[in-house]
């Protein structure tokens, strides 16, 4: 089964601008746009996809793919909603089965 990736929303950096991180780059996430769509039609890591988020999407994109649910957090059935772990350039996806 296919599973598409929305991006939802990358916000900007909001209380960790005041932690001092060391960062390379200060701004919102680069790697994705709000309302791209990504088709995953198999279990290898899309080109140019980040891997922080991928990891961390892999485990929901799997269960979807293999026709799992996540019936206990949502009323619809086929999708999850998921963020990556860079809490300072946050982005969250929706994940769907299609």
């Amino acid at each position: 089964m296919k599973v598409k990736i929305t991006v939802m929303k990358i916000p900007e950096i909001g209380e960790y601008a005041e932690v001092p991180l060391n960062l390379n780059y200060s701004g919102p996430c680069f790697s994705f746009k709000v309302g791209q769509e990504i088709i995953v039609n198999g279990e290898d890591k899309p080109e140019g996809f980040c891997i922080f988020a991928w990891n961390a999407l892999w485990p929901y994109i799997m269960t979807l793919r293999r026709g799992g649910e996540f019936s206990e957090m949502y009323k619809e059935s086929g999708k999850m909603f998921a963020c990556c772990p860079d809490a300072a350039r946050p982005v969250a996806f929706l994940i769907e089965r299609i």
